[in-house]
């Protein structure tokens, strides 16, 4: 079970990923078909998920805080 803070809980999937590197690669690897996004495709997606999904943002930089 995740507990804690959004970071924390998006640290916690980091730690567990971290253990499967393959799943962790995999997971990490753009879609072939569509490439690498841009920092501006970022921004604009991370901006979507402050209006609707809150705390995603925080859950994802736990994630990748490892």
């Amino acid at each position: 079970m995740l507990v804690g803070s959004a970071y924390e809980v998006g640290r916690q999937q980091g730690e567990w990923l971290a253990g499967k590197p393959e799943l962790a690669r995999f997971s990490s690897s753009p879609l072939p078909e569509r490439g690498p996004i841009t920092p501006k495709q970022a921004e604009a997606t991370l901006k979507i998920f402050r209006h609707h999904c809150p705390g995603l943002n925080e859950e994802i930089e736990g994630f990748a805080a490892l």
